[in-house]
C-alpha cells in the first residue's frame, strides 16, 4: 500500500508591498484599530466564556461597526481571528499586538497580477499598492485561494495569500531513497548522505532560551514534511517499520543488538561488517520498503500549515 496523493497542496506565498509614505501610514492606521477590535472581542468572549465565531457575531459585530471604524467584512474577519486564537486551547485571554497581521478576504482585496498591484481596503478608503515577489510566487498566485494576511515586519509591509496547488501526477520508480530519522544526525539517506542536527538544534536551543512553544523536534511533523515535499514532485512516500533496522546486517543478515557498537558505529558479530550505523539502517529500510508490504502511512496533509 502506498501513500495516498493529494490532489492539492497548499501553500503559501509571500509577496512584497511597495506603498508610498501616505498608504503606508493607511496601513498602518489601519492595522492598529483592527487590533484593538481583536482585543476587543478576545475580552468579551473571555468574560462572557464564548469562544464559537457564530457567537461571538451576534455578540460583538454590531459595537466592532461602530467603535472602530470597520467595514463589515473586515469586522467579521476581526471576530474570525480572535474565534480561531481560541481554537488550539481556552486557558488564557487572547492579547493582540497592535500591528499584528489582519486577514483580507476577496471582498475587501483585490489582486492585479499582471500589473503587480493590489487594491486592499483601508479605514481611509481603498488603495491601490504595487507589490514585487519572484516568479516562483507569482506562479503561485495564480492558484491563490481563500484569505491573505497583510503582515507588518520591520517596518515593512507584506502579503501572505493561500494557494491551492494541484499535485502532479504519481512518478512511476523502480528504486526507493530511504531516510532513516535519528537525534545526533536528524536524518540519514540510503545514499549515505549525512544531515547533522547541529543546526536544528541550535535553533531549539535558541527558541527555549526565549520560551517559544518549540522546544523539541517532532519527528512526525518532519515525516509529513518530507511526504509534503515529495508530493509537490508527483514521487509517492512510503513508511515502514523501522524495529532492528539498526541491528541488522545487510550483508549476512543476522540481527544483534551487538551489532551497534555505538551510537555512531555498526560493525557485524557474524560477518565483521562495518560501517555508519545510521546509514546501514536507512539501507535496510530501503530494502524493507522494496520487498515488504507498508505496515503505515504518513499523512502529509498536516505539513501543509508551517512550509
Amino acid at each position: 500500500m502506498s501513500l495516498d496523493i493529494l490532489k492539492d497542496v497548499k501553500l503559501t506565498a509571500q509577496i512584497k508591498l511597495l506603498p508610498d509614505k501616505s498608504q503606508a501610514e493607511a496601513l498602518l492606521v489601519t492595522l492598529r484599530p483592527a487590533n484593538d477590535a481583536c482585543n476587543f472581542v478576545s475580552q468579551a468572549a473571555w468574560q462572557e466564556k464564548t469562544f464559537r465565531q457564530f457567537d461571538l457575531h451576534h455578540l460583538c459585530y454590531k459595537d466592532v461597526r461602530s467603535k472602530f471604524n470597520l467595514s463589515a467584512q473586515a469586522a467579521i474577519r476581526v471576530i474570525s481571528k480572535v474565534a480561531d486564537s481560541y481554537k488550539l486551547d481556552r486557558k488564557t485571554e487572547r492579547k493582540f499586538k497592535s500591528t499584528g497581521s489582519i486577514a483580507y478576504d476577496d471582498r475587501i482585496m483585490s489582486w492585479r497580477i499582471p500589473e503587480s498591484m493590489v487594491s486592499i481596503w483601508t479605514t481611509s478608503g481603498r488603495i491601490r499598492v504595487p507589490f514585487v515577489c519572484g516568479d516562483r510566487q507569482r506562479d503561485l498566485l495564480l492558484s491563490r485561494k481563500g484569505e491573505t494576511d497583510l503582515i507588518f515586519r520591520k517596518g515593512k509591509f507584506y502579503l501572505s495569500a493561500a494557494c491551492d496547488v494541484k499535485s502532479p501526477d504519481k512518478t512511476d520508480t523502480t528504486d526507493v531513497l530511504d531516510i532513516d530519522l535519528g537525534i545526533k544526525n536528524i536524518a540519514v539517506d540510503s545514499d549515505g548522505t549525512v544531515h547533522s542536527s547541529g543546526k536544528v538544534n541550535n535553533v531549539r536551543h535558541r527558541h527555549r532560551l526565549r520560551r517559544v512553544a518549540l522546544s523539541s523536534w517532532s519527528f512526525n511533523q518532519l515525516r509529513t514534511f518530507i511526504a509534503y515535499k515529495a508530493e509537490r514532485e508527483g514521487i509517492p512516500t512510503v513508511l515502514v517499520d523501522p524495529r532492528n533496522t539498526s541491528r541488522t546486517c545487510p550483508e549476512c543478515g543476522t540481527i544483534d543488538k551487538r551489532n551497534r557498537k555505538s551510537q555512531r558505529l555498526f560493525s557485524c558479530v557474524s560477518c565483521g561488517f562495518a560501517g555508519l550505523a545510521d546509514h546501514i539502517a536507512a539501507e535496510n529500510i530501503r530494502r524493507a520498503a522494496v520487498n515488504q508490504p507498508i505496515v503505515a502511512r504518513v499523512d502529509a496533509k498536516a505539513a501543509t500549515q508551517k512550509a
